[in-house]
C-alpha cells in the first residue's frame, strides 16, 4: 500500500464502525486468541491475508494474530512497527497454520 492517498483512506477505514464490527466478528470467530500461538490478551490484531477486497473484506480474508506473530509473519522483530505487504514470506509456518485453519484465500 504505497499510495499515500490509499494509506489515508485505509487509516480512516480502520477507525470506522464498519471496520470495528468486522474486527470484533473475526476476534469472536477466532475465540479472541491468536490463531498461530493461542495467545489471549490485549495485544491482538486483525491481519489481512489479502488486500484484494480491501474495504469489502470477506471473513476469510481476515485472521486474528498477536502482535508478535503478526510481526514475525511480516519478517520484523517483535516490537517494530514496520510491516511490509508480503504475506507469509518470512515465516511460512504461520501462513501454513492459517491456511490449515481457514483454507486458502
Amino acid at each position: 500500500m504505497q499510495n499515500p492517498q490509499r494509506k489515508r483512506l485505509y487509516a480512516h477505514y480502520l477507525k470506522s464502525n464498519e471496520w470495528q464490527e468486522k474486527k470484533w466478528a473475526i476476534m469472536l470467530r477466532d475465540g479472541r486468541r491468536c490463531i498461530s500461538c493461542g495467545y489471549w490478551g490485549r495485544r491482538l490484531v486483525i491481519h489481512h491475508r489479502t488486500y484484494e477486497r480491501l474495504f469489502h473484506e470477506n471473513p476469510d480474508d481476515l485472521v486474528t494474530l498477536c502482535d508478535e506473530c503478526h510481526q514475525k509473519l511480516h519478517g520484523h522483530p517483535f516490537g517494530t512497527n514496520r510491516v511490509p505487504m508480503r504475506f507469509g514470506e518470512n515465516h511460512p509456518e504461520i501462513e501454513a497454520e492459517i491456511i490449515e485453519r481457514l483454507g486458502p484465500v
